[in-house]
């Protein structure tokens, strides 16, 4: 299997994907993050490392985030007695690349307006990206897109599907946004009526 294959959009597998993307698409935890982000930077300027000029101030604050993440995260897992859940939870741990996720949170929290967390309109489940959108969205832009669909904006909607998915927040039914990549790529986001999960996908793998 190629190396493309074992991607999820752009991110080195799925655990680390969906692991970025459940720490930026809550409001409180990506508030925290932020700040733990530019605490990072800070400390990364008294770091020994740095002073001695063995790491960049970056590559400082990048190793100091990437440990904060790993500890913090697997200190907070619901699972711990010894158990077939709890095994499995950990092995799927061992697969997130941390450092990968510090160096996203490192890029997506620099003074970027854009990059301000919105709190979610509703539990959208789990997060899954259709094999090609996959192949064919910028990971930034599919990050950018389903914050606004958690956030009740709709995208590139008609009136009525946006009037009808404003009901369904209401009703507990399907909800349908529509976007555009910046080289004009359509490309939807739907979240089940049940909310047990939320896809981005082409109109053609509908």
């Amino acid at each position: 299997m190629s190396d493309k294959q074992n991607t999820v959009n752009g991110w080195t597998n799925y655990q680390t994907w969906a692991t970025y993307t459940w720490l930026v698409n809550d409001e409180q935890s990506s508030n925290y993050w932020r700040e733990q982000t530019e605490s990072c930077r800070t400390r990364a300027l008294q770091c020994p490392e740095f002073e001695t000029g063995e790491w960049s101030a970056d590559e400082t604050a990048q190793t100091l985030l990437t440990e904060q993440l790993k500890e913090e995260f697997e200190d907070a897992s619901p699972l711990t007695e010894p158990t077939a859940y709890a095994d499995l939870l950990e092995a799927s741990f061992e697969e997130i690349d941390w450092r990968e996720i510090a160096e996203a949170f490192l890029v997506d929290f620099r003074n970027d307006e854009s990059t301000r967390p919105v709190k979610a309109a509703f539990r959208p489940g789990r997060f899954m990206v259709a094999a090609r959108a996959s192949d064919s969205l910028p990971p930034d832009e599919i990050a950018t897109a389903l914050g606004k669909h958690l956030a009740g904006d709709w995208g590139d909607v008609c009136e009525e599907d946006r009037q009808a998915n404003e009901e369904s927040l209401k009703d507990g039914l399907r909800l349908l946004s529509v976007y555009h990549t910046s080289d004009g790529t359509k490309f939807w986001i739907i979240t089940e009526a049940d909310r047990s999960a939320t896809t981005v996908l082409l109109p053609e793998e509908y």
